[in-house]
């Protein structure tokens, strides 16, 4: 944190008030808040970085994209989630303006946003951009924890839908790929084989 905050202490004191290099050094310090959870702090920071970008660099800026995309990550973890997903889908629109349709980053903030509409339990929306990034993904970055992110999702959803074939699938796929990724405790492959166990359970059921 100190180091993060010394760097916007100075460019603060030495470059231009609109300059967009201080907005990345707004950005940068907010996302060391927003990683310690100092949510209030880290917002006022990544707004700031968004006042500069809105108004000094072209509409369809990369960093506006960047900081769209921090903020909405923000918004979703204070559960404002409808601003969460207007934050993601603007972020998402000005990616797709300047990275090519197959990009592994749309492909990931697609999966983010599905997993935000998963939250509000949006269903229908989630499995939209839920499988509009895991296209993307299993063609570009087949191994990716986005990947395994959002196979989780998806299976999710289709145990709660009642399509259990399916959803076994996808947690079964979801749980591969996070042994390959993580270690062998970590939450996330734990959180895969108690959605494949609770499948199977109900398949064993019926």
């Amino acid at each position: 944190m100190p180091l993060a905050m010394k760097a916007l202490d100075l460019a603060s004191s030495s470059l231009p008030s609109k300059d967009p290099k201080l907005g990345w050094c707004f950005n940068e310090a907010a996302e060391c808040h927003h990683q310690s959870r100092s949510f209030d702090k880290a917002l006022g920071l990544y707004e700031s970085a968004a006042d500069i970008f809105r108004h000094h660099l072209p509409k369809e800026s990369i960093s506006l994209s960047t900081v769209n995309h921090h903020l909405a990550l923000l918004y979703n973890d204070i559960e404002q989630n409808d601003k969460a997903v207007e934050l993601m889908t603007e972020s998402i629109k000005i990616s797709k303006q300047n990275l090519p349709e197959n990009h592994h980053e749309i492909a990931e903030s697609l999966v983010t946003l599905g997993g935000i509409l998963f939250y509000k339990n949006d269903f229908d929306e989630a499995v939209v951009h839920l499988e509009s990034g895991l296209s993307i993904l299993r063609e570009e970055l087949p191994s990716s924890p986005f990947t395994a992110t959002g196979l989780y999702y998806l299976a999710f959803i289709e145990m709660e839908r009642n399509q259990l074939v399916e959803a076994q699938r996808h947690a079964t796929q979801c749980l591969r790929l996070r042994q390959e990724i993580f270690l062998k405790d970590d939450n996330a492959i734990i959180c895969a084989q108690e959605l494949v166990h609770e499948i199977e359970h109900t398949l064993a059921t019926l």
